[in-house]
C-alpha cells in the first residue's frame, strides 16, 4: 500500500490525536458542527417553504374576501 505524503501527514494527525488522548473530543466537535449546519440548512428550507405557503394562503384569503364583500352587496 502507498501513500500520498497529505495522506500520511492526515494518518498521523489522527494518530497523534489518538495517543495523547484527544481524538474523541475533536471528533465529537466536527460532528456537532455538520449536525448544527445541517439543522441549519434543513430549517433555512423549511422556512422557505413555510413562508412561501402562507403567502400563498394570505393571497387566497385576501381573494375570497374580495369576492364575498362583492356578493354581499
Amino acid at each position: 500500500m502507498s501513500w500520498t505524503e497529505k495522506g500520511a501527514n492526515n494518518l498521523a494527525e489522527i494518530l497523534a490525536l489518538k495517543t495523547s488522548g484527544k481524538l474523541n473530543s475533536v471528533v465529537e466537535t466536527y460532528v456537532n458542527v455538520i449536525i448544527f449546519r445541517r439543522k441549519i440548512s434543513r430549517d433555512k428550507r423549511r422556512n422557505k417553504t413555510i413562508s412561501s405557503g402562507c403567502k400563498q394562503k394570505a393571497e387566497k384569503s385576501k381573494n375570497i374576501s374580495h369576492t364575498k364583500r362583492r356578493y354581499a352587496v
